[in-house]
């Protein structure tokens, strides 16, 4: 398989450039394990840390770096619909954090390494992506029972369901280089600003609520503006590519 790798990073620049870029490459096959004779499930840990992918796996398939807000190291994904879903998590107010390849179970002789943990809503959840939502029976009924035990809820996700909103979840990416290339600027007063304009005057327009002579003033008021959408205290078509004139409202 071959996939083009990203990197989100503090180098990458606004307006829907995403910057630098990097190549690895890791294990397709990473969470296939085969379940053994006795299918128990164990953990040395349930602290949720991401796990390092084996250097042999490097040379197996590309992977995608992410530098987000609800992470606070670099993401590893090891796939396409991984990356686009930990850019829907970034959107989505509801998640307070998430981390990519949590935990390391063994099941009988076996290793599994899930895709994601997830803080939403006050429920902790784990999931696995697929194509098609396929996941052997065995083992989704161990793991399910397994963390439920342990207070999590195993969720196997289709990569379709996640691919469907790759547009949304690009428009996500684009906000959080932005928001992440400037993280030390203070923005608070344009954002106060920004939001007080919406709530009077409903949808505007991106050039019209970034529109400045100085470009200094213009990116911060960007950055202002997608700290505000992935916080959820404002909204934008997101259905299409962010432009110039994408409407966003309170």
């Amino acid at each position: 398989m071959t996939l083009h790798a990203i990197l989100i990073s503090d180098s990458s620049l606004s307006g829907g450039d995403f910057g630098g870029s990097t190549r690895l490459r890791y294990g397709a096959s990473w969470s296939r394990v085969v379940l053994t004779a006795d299918g128990r499930v164990r953990a040395e840990s349930l602290v949720p840390v991401q796990q390092p992918t084996p250097v042999r796996l490097l040379q197996r398939v590309d992977a995608y770096l992410i530098h987000g807000l609800k992470f606070p190291a670099i993401a590893y994904c090891h796939s396409y619909s991984e990356l686009l879903h930990l850019a829907l998590l970034e959107g989505d107010p509801q998640v307070l954090s998430y981390v990519p390849h949590p935990f390391r179970l063994q099941l009988g002789k076996a290793f599994y390494i899930p895709d994601v943990y997830v803080v939403r809503a006050g429920q902790r959840l784990v999931y696995e992506l697929k194509p098609r939502g396929e996941f052997e029976a065995a083992w989704l009924r161990r793991l399910t029972a397994f963390f439920a035990f342990h207070g999590m809820q195993f969720v196997v996700l289709a990569n379709e369901e996640v691919e469907a909103q790759e547009t949304v979840a690009l428009n996500y990416l684009t906000a959080l280089q932005t928001v992440v290339s400037a993280q030390d600027a203070d923005t608070l007063a344009l954002e106060e600003a920004l939001y007080s304009r919406l709530e009077l005057a409903g949808p505007l327009p991106l050039g019209e609520l970034i529109t400045s002579t100085q470009h200094e003033s213009s990116f911060l008021s960007e950055v202002a503006l997608f700290r505000l959408l992935l916080r959820g205290k404002i909204q934008g078509e997101l259905q299409t590519g962010i432009e110039y004139q994408t409407r966003f409202w309170s």
